[in-house]
């Protein structure tokens, strides 16, 4: 009926004709995401017009993420666009700006040489040149390095230091451009880019609210220093994204599966929603097909638990955007019918705080699977009654209902939730009236179990009613 499993879009030159979009839409799509390797300030202001448009002709909730830029590290320009560094060579980091060649360049990261030390690895172009750092020199502030294979790099390539905290700003003037874009737009998700500890997080909130903007603050776990400080990001941000792009240059790659379900499971167990992404259905972007290890991919990350698969460039450059939404929402659907959903709700409970508000998303849980409800109806004008309940995983969607579009854009992340917008009622009546009309509007028949949820005052979950439509 309603997917669990939700499906964000990155939207690119592929995607943004309204017919493709509407299309995405129609087909599973729960997000749209900004990314700005495709497109400027000007084209993703295209973007949001058509996605707020579909979203209120459709009348779909459909939330819009943008990415900022994160405190990259990359290299400076070089003779003729590129130099190939050959293995065993000297490669020297010089300080300042400088036209680079294949035995010198410069970085946008003035403080490098303060940072690094002797034996510490500098990875070039998203991992694909490493450098061992052999000298520091204090008279020009160079950095001395041999290569340890060879490759051609470009302008702009990416710079990563694994194991080294650098003291590089979190937010970039162009960063501040695009929170300013966001919170204008009146968009609903940051996605903090390159994160390294709580305190980005905390920049980050800090400038929306100087700016008395509205914006949730997903972190995106790709370093090594942000796996490091994984708690204290968990903590202080709404949600999380597992970038295995990035982090599989800093982490060995049979690292990746174990820290995707690492990550998982500690959102898991905190209730706060986490995204996977990078390469879900990647051959999807040149086949109408995904391959068999792509399928597993996405399978086993249903059955550990994330709360949204984010498609990068299956949707923004990719031949088939809508045939890749299609996919994943079938994917999703059908290991959604595998999930174990009493040990779910158990692992759900270990977790827990055992309140009486845990104690009562638990019974909604539990009660949803043994009458085989349909639906859950939950009245939470915060929000934070249909969250506690989509951590306890129930067999069944969440219908959040809330006055506050903001909000109702708000849980479009989270795992089970489809939020609506309306009044709330003043009498039991008047709930079971409401919860009825929009159980019937998701397709929910006579004669099945439907169960209605809320609380008195804010952020609150005390009660419970099981009605037969």
């Amino acid at each position: 009926m309603l997917n669990k499993t939700k499906i964000v879009c990155t939207i690119g030159s592929q995607s943004e004709p309204e017919a493709v979009m509407e299309k995405m839409l129609l087909n599973g799509m729960n997000a749209v995401r900004l990314n700005f390797a495709h497109g400027n300030l000007a084209t993703q202001s295209r973007y949001v017009v058509t996605a707020k448009k579909l979203a209120l002709i459709h009348g779909k909730p459909l939330s819009i993420m943008v990415d900022t830029r994160g405190p990259k590290v990359r290299t400076h320009t070089f003779e003729g666009g590129t130099a190939l560094i050959a293995k065993g060579c000297k490669v020297v980091i010089k300080s300042g700006t400088i036209v680079g060649d294949s035995g010198n360049f410069s970085v946008t990261y003035e403080n490098l040489y303060d940072d690094v030390k002797v034996d510490d690895e500098i990875l070039v172009d998203d991992g694909n040149l490493s450098l061992t750092v052999k000298e520091k020199v204090a008279e020009d502030r160079s950095i001395v390095c041999v290569s340890n294979n060879s490759h051609l790099i470009k302008d702009d390539c990416s710079i990563n230091i694994p194991n080294v905290l650098t003291n590089v700003p979190y937010l970039s003037a162009s960063d501040r451009a695009r929170l300013d874009f966001a919170i204008n737009q009146e968009l609903d998700f940051i996605d903090a880019s390159f994160v390294r500890t709580a305190s980005d997080i905390k920049e980050v909130k800090d400038y929306i609210a100087s700016k008395n903007g509205n914006i949730k603050v997903v972190a995106k776990i790709e370093n090594l220093q942000a796996i490091k400080h994984l708690d204290e990001i968990i903590e202080a941000a709404d949600g999380i994204i597992v970038a295995r792009g990035d982090l599989s240059i800093e982490v060995p790659y049979e690292d990746i599966p174990v820290l995707q379900k690492r990550i998982v499971k500690r959102c898991n167990d905190v209730g706060k929603f986490v995204l996977v992404a990078t390469q879900m259905l990647s051959s999807m972007t040149r086949n109408q097909k995904p391959s068999r290890a792509e399928v597993s991919d996405v399978a086993n990350a249903v059955l550990d638990g994330v709360d949204a698969i984010v498609l990068a460039n299956e949707t923004a450059i990719g031949h088939y955007p809508v045939e890749s939404v299609e996919t994943l929402a079938r994917i999703t659907s059908r290991m959604e019918n595998e999930i174990y959903y009493k040990g779910k709700i158990q692992k759900a409970y270990n977790s827990s705080e055992k309140t009486l508000n845990d104690a009562v998303a638990l019974s909604v849980a539990d009660t949803a699977l043994l009458v085989d409800a349909k639906l859950i109806v939950a009245f939470s004008e915060s929000g934070t009654t249909a969250k506690r309940i989509s951590k306890f995983r129930p067999i069944c969607p969440i219908a959040a209902v809330t006055s506050n579009e903001k909000i109702r854009l708000s849980l479009t992340l989270n795992w089970g939730v489809h939020p609506v917008v309306s009044n709330q009622p003043t009498s039991e009546l008047d709930y079971v009236a409401k919860a009825c009309e929009i159980a019937t509007y998701y397709g929910v028949k006579e004669g099945e179990n439907i169960i209605i949820t809320g609380g008195n005052g804010v952020g609150n979950t005390n009660f419970m009613k099981v009605v037969r439509l």
